[in-house]
């Protein structure tokens, strides 16, 4: 009988040439006691069955005759064809191919374990490089494709059935910078990301199991759906009619809207019926053409209403007027008057007379002597006092003054009416004096003081 090959101190399996019955009766029987050379136990040939059983107990094995390195081999008997181990389970009836391991001959350097007789239906890959995949070829070093409907996880860990207050956790680390990810036992099975090799300390994001809330900066119990935690605040918990985002800091906080200079910065508020209800912008322009901060409602019939202390409306902008609902309006930065009175429109001292644009007047306060006195402009610019009081004697006058002429008017009221009592009443007949007396009254504790007593 002829070997293709034969090497008994590692137990290459022969290809017999069978030549006649002798001697393939005398090779099947050298054929058995190589094969027994890596069988130990009790390991022993069936010849009924033409199996070797290595006990009913599986007490026996297989071993390979080298020490050091690796001596058992799986070599394909013919050519191109897959080296594999097949396992198979017994029905009572049968043997049914279950699982079969192996190195694919199209792709050697990938070991694969698939279903079934063969490597036709592979459901595990591992390369040569070290890439592992389950359910298709690797491209990563771990990679996945999750082909199940159920909506059941594609990675479960899970420590429990061992230590039931143990973390589960992975870790990641590269140069001996670590990071851990995982479900924390200690803290309510919260999920964590930490900067550390275990889910310990240096939290960085924590989901709240309970609530669902999502902490940023260390923060185990978020305030909200969103908290940002850069450092505690204090003894304070977000209002609970506006936690969605929370951004806590023990110093100055806040939210940053950036954009390139041509480009607008918004904060939009809306609701399903209409999804830009209201907001604020910020437009700086190209090379800070604009420069505006915008406020309002950006809906038909809209109505900016500007509230203070308990939120009572103060002030309303519906679009075509200023609506108060204060005790005054005060202009720029004009004080609030003393005294009960309510509904006052204040102007403060403008120091000068402004130039109405066109199709508009102005109203508005300008000190003369030193006292602020009211003062209108019309379109040309033609300004006239309107509280009538000269700031330096009290008396009762009118004032205008044209800034385009240059001329001015004043016409002192008191003096007027004095100078017509005293040189044109004695004029007059008794019936006209009585009247004259019904249209200038002498009060003294009113505005308007006449020094000349009227006539009799």
């Amino acid at each position: 009988m002829a070997n293709d090959y034969t090497n008994t101190s590692e137990h290459y399996i022969p290809i017999p040439a069978i030549t006649d019955k002798f001697s393939y009766t005398r090779d099947v029987t050298n054929l058995r006691t190589r094969l027994n050379k890596g069988l130990s136990g009790n390991a022993a040939w069936d010849s009924n069955a033409d199996n070797y059983v290595l006990s009913t107990d599986n007490a026996g094995s297989i071993l390979s005759s080298q020490s050091g390195t690796a001596g058992g081999k799986v070599i394909p008997l013919v050519q191109d064809q897959d080296p594999t181990i097949t396992f198979y389970t017994h029905t009572g009836a049968a043997l049914v191919a279950e699982w079969t391991v192996g190195a694919d001959d199209s792709d050697t350097d990938v070991l694969l374990i698939g279903t079934g007789a063969d490597l036709t239906a592979p459901k595990v890959w591992l390369t040569e490089a070290g890439k592992f995949g389950i359910g298709q070829t690797p491209t990563a070093f771990v990679d996945i494709l999750d082909t199940d409907t159920t909506g059941a996880a594609t990675v479960r860990i899970s420590n429990q059935t061992v230590h039931a207050d143990a973390d589960a956790a992975i870790n990641f680390s590269t140069d001996g910078n670590d990071w851990a990810i995982g479900s924390d036992s200690s803290r309510s099975d919260a999920f964590i990301i930490c900067d550390d090799s275990a889910l310990n300390s240096n939290v960085r994001v924590a989901i709240n199991k309970a609530s669902g809330f999502t902490g940023f900066g260390g923060v185990l119990t978020p305030d909200g759906t969103v908290h940002v935690h850069t450092a505690t605040a204090g003894a304070v918990t977000a209002y609970s009619g506006a936690d969605d985002l929370v951004v806590e800091n023990s110093g100055a906080g806040g939210v940053s809207v950036l954009t390139p200079d041509a480009s607008e910065g918004r904060v939009v508020f809306g609701t399903p019926s209409d999804n830009v209800g209201a907001g604020f912008r910020w437009d700086y322009g190209t090379a800070g053409a604009n420069k505006q901060f915008l406020v309002g409602t950006w809906t038909g019939s809209g109505i900016l209403s500007l509230r203070n202390g308990s939120m009572v409306e103060r002030m309303r902008f519906d679009g075509t007027e200023i609506g108060v609902t204060a005790t005054h309006l005060l202009l720029n930065t004009a004080t609030a008057p003393g005294g009960t009175v309510a509904g006052v429109m204040v102007f403060p001292d403008n120091a000068g007379d402004p130039t109405p644009g066109t199709n508009t007047c102005a109203i508005y306060g300008n000190d003369v002597a030193g006292t602020v006195e009211v003062h209108v402009a019309d379109e040309a610019n033609n300004v006239t006092q309107i509280s009538p009081h000269n700031p330096d004697t009290g008396e009762f006058y009118f004032h205008s003054y044209n800034t385009r002429s240059g001329r001015k008017l004043t016409i002192h009221m008191e003096r007027l009416v004095r100078f017509l009592i005293a040189k044109v009443s004695p004029l007059l007949s008794a019936a006209d004096q009585a009247t004259l007396a019904t249209m200038i009254e002498e009060e003294t504790d009113a505005s308007l003081v006449i020094a000349a007593p009227l006539p009799a």
